[in-house]
């Protein structure tokens, strides 16, 4: 991100984002998944509100693997986190999406559920630093998404690392959250990086 911000190309973000990605990699000798692993991005943190959500993600892990005879690893990506802050401040106020530790342990008993669920071996890879996270999804043959726009942005990268035609797999939502979800991306993706 530091290298992201010093070298931003403001007309061109998302090749300055792309640019110092790839160089992370490089320098930092980021492990590559290939065809045997589905590399999964989980969004956990906030979001054990929705736990109904993860038996969509769950379908979807199921889906890939069936497709994908090739596949005989699942990797998690774990993100614990919390949208606000443990308390309030001039800018967010405190309130369900904050640090607890209650919050902390539900996450750990849903990741050790979904973990049971799998069919393969599991490999949890997550770490203290985003970018080394970012570059692990980045760099994945096989990526598969859960909520959020750090999600959005992975596979967007992910797609223009392993030269895939940009295609964003988000999970499925219920009700009007499709439309929400689709604005998001083209004001996240569009707004954002260009």
């Amino acid at each position: 991100l530091r290298n992201f911000l010093k070298t931003c190309d403001k007309k061109n973000k998302f090749e300055s984002l792309f640019n110092s990605v790839k160089c992370y990699i490089d320098n930092n000798k980021i492990k590559h998944y290939d065809d045997s692993y589905l590399v999964v991005h989980l969004r956990m943190g906030d979001y054990i509100t929705k736990e109904s959500k993860y038996d969509n993600i769950m379908k979807r892990i199921h889906d890939r693997v069936k497709e994908q005879s090739s596949i005989k690893f699942i990797v998690f990506v774990v993100a614990f986190h919390f949208g606000q802050p443990e308390k309030s401040n001039e800018i967010y106020s405190s309130g369900k999406y904050s640090y607890k530790e209650s919050h902390v342990v539900s996450n750990v008993e849903l990741l050790h559920k979904i973990i049971h669920e799998m069919k393969l071996p599991v490999v949890i890879e997550s770490s203290n630093n985003v970018d080394h996270d970012l570059c692990i999804l980045v760099r994945a043959s096989n990526l598969l998404i859960s909520y959020g726009g750090f999600g959005i942005l992975a596979n967007k990268l992910n797609n223009r690392y392993i030269g895939k035609k940009e295609v964003i797999d988000t999970p499925k939502f219920s009700n009007n959250t499709v439309d929400k979800v689709k604005t998001h991306n083209k004001r996240f993706l569009m707004g954002n990086l260009r």
